[in-house]
C-alpha cells in the first residue's frame, strides 16, 4: 500500500491550494457577513477545471480520479465551505449522476455546460416534510401525454437560487415508498418553478440555499433521468459519492482549524510565554491533528474503492460520519485555543465552528450513517461480519423462537426440545385417559383414586396448553424461515424499514 500522492495528484492539490489562497480565503469573511458568495467564483471554478473533475473529457470534463477530486474539495473546504458546496453539489451530485445515469442526449446537453461553469446544478431531493425519510416524497409528477406535470416543494436546496438545472425527484405513481419515485432534469427557468432564498443560517451563510416551489411545472418525458420508478436508486447512488465529497470538505475544515490554532498558539503569550508551550493547549492541538489524519485516510479509502470499482457505500458512510463529527470537534477545540478572540469574526475559527455543524446533518445525518454502518455489520446487506439468523430460548422453558434479523441465512431455524414436549404431551394424555377410565369404573373407590383422577385431569389440561404452544412456536419459526429463505433480509428491510433506504 502506497499512500504517497502521484505527481499528477500533487499538482492538482497545489493548484487547488493556490486557487483557494488567491480567490477564496481573502473574501471568505466578507462573504459570510454578506450571506452571499460572489457569483463570479463559479466561472473561475470552471476555468480551472474543478467543476469537471472525474467527468470524461469527451463531455467537456477534466478527467482525473476521485482522489484528485477529494484533494480539491478538501482545499476548498479549508478556504470556505460555502464555495466547496458549490462544487460538491453541481459536480458531485448533479454532473456525476448525469454521467452515470443519463442518456447520450442528456450528457451532451448538460455535462459540457456544467463542467465549464456556464451552467450550475442543484439537487432537488429534500422536502419540507421529508428529510431522512427521503423515500416518502410528496412532490408528484403526473403523466400528461409526452410530458409530466410536477407539483410540490423542495427545501434547503444548495445552489438553489443560482442553478440552471435541478435534478428533481418526484413521485410518478401511487406505489408506496421509494419505488414510486423518478428523477428528472428540470431547467430552473421552466414556468411554474419558483425559487425563494433561505437566509439566517447558522453556517454556510454565503452559500445560495433555496426553497423550490413547483406549481404545474411541465417537464418533457425525455427529461427523465434513468428508468421510471428508479429515482430513489439514482438519488442514493449520488449521495453515496456525495458523502465522500462532504467528508473531504470536513477534512478541510479540520485542517483549517489546526492551522489557525497552531499559528495562534505560537503567537499568543500568557504568563510570560507562548500558550503553545502549555501541555493542555498541546492536548487540544494533538486531538485536532489526530482527527485530521484519521478523517483524511477514511476519505481517501473511499476514493480508492471507487476508482478500483469496489463497493464503497458503507465506507463512504464511515468517512462522512467520522469526518463530520471530527470537523465539529476540531473547530470547537480550535476555538478553545483562541479563547475569547475565537468568539468574534475577526478570526476564522468562529466561522469554522458554524460551518462544521451542518456537516453532521446534510447528505445523511450522523444517526443515519450509524444505521447504515450498523446494518451492514449485522446483515441487512452482505458483509463478512453478518451472523446468521439465530434463535434462543427465553429461559421460561417454552422454547420461544426469537429471530435476530441481522443476517442472511440459508439454513432452517432449529427449535430445541420439540421432541421432549411431544413425548411429555403424549404420556400425559395416556395417563389422564387411564385415570378417567379408573374413575368411571371405580366411582366407589377410595380417596386416593379420586385424588389421582383430579391430578391427572389437571395434568391433561396443562399438557394440552403445552402442546398448543409448541405447535404455535413451530408455525412461527416456519414463517420466519420461509421469509428469510425466499426474500432474504436485504429485501425485507428495504420494503419495511424506511431508514434502510438511506
Amino acid at each position: 500500500m502506497n499512500l504517497e500522492l502521484s505527481e499528477e495528484q500533487e499538482a492538482v492539490r497545489r493548484l487547488a491550494e493556490d486557487f483557494v489562497a488567491r480567490e477564496v480565503t481573502p473574501h471568505a469573511a466578507a462573504w459570510d457577513r454578506a450571506e452571499e458568495v460572489d457569483r463570479g467564483i463559479v466561472k473561475k471554478l470552471g476555468a480551472v477545471g474543478f467543476l469537471g473533475l472525474t467527468i470524461p473529457e469527451e463531455y467537456g470534463g477534466s478527467g482525473g480520479d476521485h482522489l484528485a477530486y477529494c484533494l480539491v474539495t478538501e482545499e476548498l473546504g479549508r478556504g470556505d465551505s460555502s464555495v466547496r458546496g458549490i462544487v460538491s453539489v453541481s459536480l458531485g451530485l448533479v454532473a456525476k449522476t448525469i454521467a452515470s445515469w443519463g442518456t447520450e442526449e442528456q450528457k451532451r446537453e448538460w455535462l459540457p455546460r456544467l463542467a465549464s461553469g456556464e451552467a450550475l446544478g442543484c439537487f432537488g431531493l429534500t422536502e419540507p416534510g421529508t428529510g431522512s425519510d427521503a423515500g416518502n416524497l410528496a412532490t408528484r409528477a403526473v403523466r400528461d401525454g409526452d410530458a409530466y406535470v410536477v407539483d410540490g416543494g423542495k427545501m434547503f436546496i444548495t445552489n438553489g437560487t443560482w442553478a440552471d438545472v435541478v435534478l428533481l425527484f418526484a413521485r410518478t405513481n401511487d406505489t408506496p415508498g421509494h419505488k414510486g419515485v423518478s428523477a428528472f432534469l428540470v431547467p430552473t427557468d421552466t414556468p411554474g418553478l419558483t425559487r425563494r432564498p433561505v437566509h439566517g443560517k447558522l453556517g454556510l451563510r454565503g452559500q445560495a440555499t433555496a426553497e423550490l416551489v413547483l406549481e404545474g411545472v411541465r417537464v418533457p418525458a425525455a427529461a427523465m433521468l434513468g428508468p421510471e420508478g428508479k429515482g430513489f436508486a439514482v438519488a442514493m447512488s449520488a449521495l453515496a459519492k456525495g458523502r465522500m465529497s462532504v467528508a473531504a470538505g470536513c477534512v478541510g475544515i479540520a485542517q483549517a482549524a489546526l492551522d489557525a490554532a497552531v499559528r495562534y498558539a505560537g503567537e499568543r503569550e500568557q504568563f510570560g510565554k507562548p500558550i503553545a508551550s502549555y501541555q493542555l493547549v498541546q492536548e487540544l492541538l494533538s486531538d485536532i491533528a489526530v482527527d485530521v489524519d484519521a478523517a483524511r485516510l477514511l476519505t481517501w479509502r473511499v476514493a480508492d474503492l471507487i476508482d478500483r470499482g469496489k463497493d464503497f457505500a458503507t465506507a463512504a458512510s464511515k468517512a462522512k460520519l467520522y469526518a463530520s463529527e471530527a470537523a465539529v470537534r476540531a473547530a470547537n477545540n480550535a476555538l478553545q485555543v483562541f479563547g475569547g478572540y475565537g468568539y468574534i469574526d475577526e478570526y476564522p475559527v468562529g466561522k469554522l465552528v458554524r460551518d462544521a455543524r451542518v456537516m453532521t446533518l446534510y447528505e445523511g445525518t450522523s444517526q443515519i450513517q450509524k444505521l447504515i454502518i450498523g446494518r451492514a455489520l449485522t446483515g441487512s446487506r452482505p458483509s463478512e461480519y453478518a451472523p446468521r439468523v439465530a434463535e434462543y430460548a427465553d429461559g421460561c422453558g417454552a422454547g420461544h423462537i426469537r429471530p435476530m434479523l441481522c443476517g442472511m441465512s440459508d439454513t432452517p431455524v432449529k427449535q430445541q426440545n420439540t421432541a421432549a414436549y411431544y413425548t411429555q404431551a403424549v404420556l400425559s394424555f395416556g395417563i389422564a385417559i387411564a385415570a378417567v377410565g379408573i374413575g368411571i369404573f371405580q366411582l366407589d373407590a377410595g380417596a386416593w383414586v379420586r385424588a389421582f383422577l383430579a391430578i391427572s385431569v389437571l395434568y391433561l389440561t396443562t399438557s394440552a396448553f403445552t402442546l398448543a404452544k409448541v405447535v404455535r412456536d413451530r408455525q412461527e419459526a416456519g414463517q420466519i424461515v420461509s421469509r428469510v429463505d425466499q426474500a432474504r433480509l436485504e429485501k425485507l428491510l428495504a420494503e419495511h424499514d424506511p431508514f434502510q433506504k438511506l
